[in-house]
């Protein structure tokens, strides 16, 4: 499972342009709108159930790495294609699942990836680590606190 492989046509050219394996709208697909505010609106409805994604995401965190390092932020991405961007993986590269990564933080206000066994969570884990070592020494600004990393046991149980 993973990102997509679709090309939209953009300004004359086709660009990649990844799909999630799961996606929640409200959609911010054409140039222009701004559904933050709604997205916001509905994190705070469903908040119960973001903060169960929270706790397993930190429990994740602390499990594999002894620290809670990717501290979590819904407002972090300001210009998401949806509400929510759900990455599903039970195998695959370090490569494939750093484009998870990615794509569920890029495209989601919130982005949800789903580790499918014990292996699949520490190589997103250790992904997750460096982004924050690359934010926190200044060099990427990209940052993944829109994320929330959880097992499918995990995710099955809410």
């Amino acid at each position: 499972m993973g990102s997509g492989n679709g090309n939209t046509v953009r300004f004359g050219r086709g660009i990649y342009s990844p799909q999630p394996d799961i996606s929640v709208g409200p959609y911010s697909l054409e140039e222009g709108i701004d559904l933050n505010e709604e997205y916001i609106s509905l994190y705070q409805q469903h908040k119960n159930f973001f903060d169960l994604c929270e706790k397993s995401h930190i429990e994740n965190c602390i499990a594999v790495t002894n620290s809670y390092f990717a501290k979590f932020d819904v407002g972090y991405n300001t210009n998401p294609r949806c509400f929510i961007a759900i990455e599903i993986e039970r195998s695959g590269s370090s490569k494939h699942l750093l484009g998870d990564l990615v794509n569920a933080a890029s495209l989601g206000k919130i982005g949800i990836v789903i580790a499918w066994n014990d292996e699949v969570l520490r190589k997103f884990m250790r992904i997750l680590e460096y982004f924050a070592f690359l934010k926190e020494t200044k060099r990427l600004p990209f940052a993944s606190t829109n994320l929330l990393l959880m097992t499918s046991d995990q995710i099955s149980q809410m």
